[in-house]
């Protein structure tokens, strides 16, 4: 009597199964893991701002709202706008605009960084402001 080598079709969708499940478990573990990533470009663009706002106060006994004049710039691709004035930098800005308001004086400023991580409605906002403050106002991971 021959014997028959191989796997039967049972055992082969079996293990198709296994693997669908455990994709559909990693995928959306990915995506979050991907979205705080791209959390910390703001993280780091916004202590940049902070920087910037307080050389330019070192030399002129004032917080200005020009990136231009205060010699900023976004670094490379942005998943974020940003704006600490009338003035937007970075990724196209969504429709939605931060919740406070960006601006600077002589006596302080509000930088903000907006962007949308995971495509729904929810945007997350944070801002810095001249005592190196660094808060997350919407949480669009939470949303």
């Amino acid at each position: 009597m021959k014997e028959n080598k191989g796997f039967t079709m049972i055992e082969l969708m079996v293990v198709i199964a296994i693997i669908a499940v455990l994709t559909a478990l990693a995928i959306p573990a990915y995506m979050k893991f991907a979205a705080k990533t791209r959390r910390s470009e703001v993280k780091y663009n916004l202590e940049g701002i902070y920087k910037a706002e307080v050389s330019w106060y070192a030399e002129h006994a004032a917080f200005d709202n020009s990136f231009e004049v205060i010699r900023w710039n976004p670094e490379g691709m942005c998943a974020y706008s940003y704006s600490v004035g009338m003035e937007v930098l970075g990724k196209n800005p969504p429709d939605n605009r931060p919740v406070g308001a960006p601006g600077a004086s002589s006596t302080g400023f509000a930088a903000y960084g907006w962007g949308n991580l995971d495509d729904d409605p929810a945007v997350d906002v944070w801002h810095i402001d001249e005592q190196n403050n660094l808060v997350n106002d919407v949480d669009d991971l939470k949303s």
